[in-house]
């Protein structure tokens, strides 16, 4: 039997921990790249091996760089650290709004949602609703503001993050997914316990049954 949990070190490191660790890998990355070239015309057939191995190590890199890490169509038996399963766009947006709620005031499922709209699929699947971007944007911005006098604790913040990145990790599960994308978190915060939260979906005319049957994303 699967036990879903979500342990994120990106998420612990805070807005500066995150900058000094792109930062390491973007250089980290950059480095490969120079020694590639470098060693791709050297004159030992060694140092010409090495560095075609470095290309072939970034192309591999570059062919992955917006998958998660595992599949869920691939899940282990026992404990499950569903971090492993995010999209690099879902991840952004947890990381994302949790600052924003932390730093800013409000709840952590309206600026999830803040951040969800953003994405590139949310905006066509907004669009084939007739709803625009900027209607939506000011909706949960609106909300946002009426909510932001709450404060929460960081703890309180991962707690709830958990439980949304929980909830959409069972619902990408039962759509035969290999992700857990941004689609899975605008999804499930249509039933959200915050009634703004829900306000955001029912003032836009959008279902939950229709967003349950992936209706304005396919």
């Amino acid at each position: 039997m699967n036990r879903f949990y979500f342990n994120s070190i990106r998420s612990q490191m805070g807005m500066g921990g995150r900058f000094l660790a792109r930062l390491f890998i973007y250089a980290f990355y950059g480095s490969l790249a120079a020694s590639s070239i470098v060693l791709s015309f050297a004159e030992l057939r060694w140092m010409q091996s090495l560095g075609v191995f470095i290309i072939l190590f970034l192309i591999d890199r570059l062919i992955h760089i917006n998958q998660a890490n595992k599949q869920l169509t691939e899940l282990p038996e026992g404990k499950i650290n569903l971090n492993d399963y995010l999209l690099p766009t879902t991840t952004g947006v947890i990381e994302k709004a949790s600052e924003r709620c932390y730093f800013l005031g409000g709840s952590i499922d309206l600026w999830v949602i803040k951040q969800c709209i953003d994405q590139v699929e949310i905006k066509k699947g907004l669009k084939r609703l007739d709803i625009k971007w900027k209607v939506a944007d000011k909706k949960v911005s609106q909300l946002i503001k009426i909510d932001q006098k709450r404060r929460l604790k960081k703890k309180e913040i991962e707690e709830l993050v958990e439980d949304l990145v929980h909830r959409a990790g069972e619902r990408a599960l039962s759509r035969g997914s290999r992700y857990v994308d941004p689609q899975d978190l605008f999804a499930i915060l249509s039933k959200s316990h915050l009634e703004s939260a829900r306000d955001f979906y029912h003032s836009l005319d959008i279902k939950s049954e229709d967003l349950e049957k992936d209706v304005i994303f396919s």
